[in-house]
């Protein structure tokens, strides 16, 4: 079997493949905003979906449309019941989105 190339060949050719260095750290500050971007739109999403969770829990189908004014004792205690189970459930995965994006932000201001 022939050693595969290492495409040095068509870079020699076409110059205009290899990017320069500036364009290049553009593009790579660009793509880790963008991921930084992404994990932090998740893990809103997440949140909002363990808000949603917590409030079904704590005023399930009586209160619709109740504000939070008016909650009873009770039902602020099935709300914090709800979410310290969403807690254990989502926590470790919140945690490393806003940790992930944090760095991802960092790493594109490094550039």
């Amino acid at each position: 079997m022939p050693p595969m190339s290492d495409c040095r060949c068509a870079f020699d050719k076409n110059p205009h493949l290899i990017s320069s260095e500036t364009n290049r750290s553009a593009l790579d500050r660009h793509v880790l905003s963008v991921g930084a971007a992404q994990r932090r739109a998740k893990a809103q999403e997440v949140e909002a979906e363990m808000d949603m969770a917590c409030e079904r829990a704590a005023i399930g189908s009586g209160l619709r449309g109740a504000s939070r004014d008016a909650w009873t004792r009770q039902t602020w205690d099935r709300y914090v019941a709800e979410a310290v189970n969403q807690s254990r459930a989502h926590g470790a995965e919140l945690q490393t989105l806003w940790r992930d994006a944090a760095y991802l932000d960092r790493l594109a201001g490094a550039l």
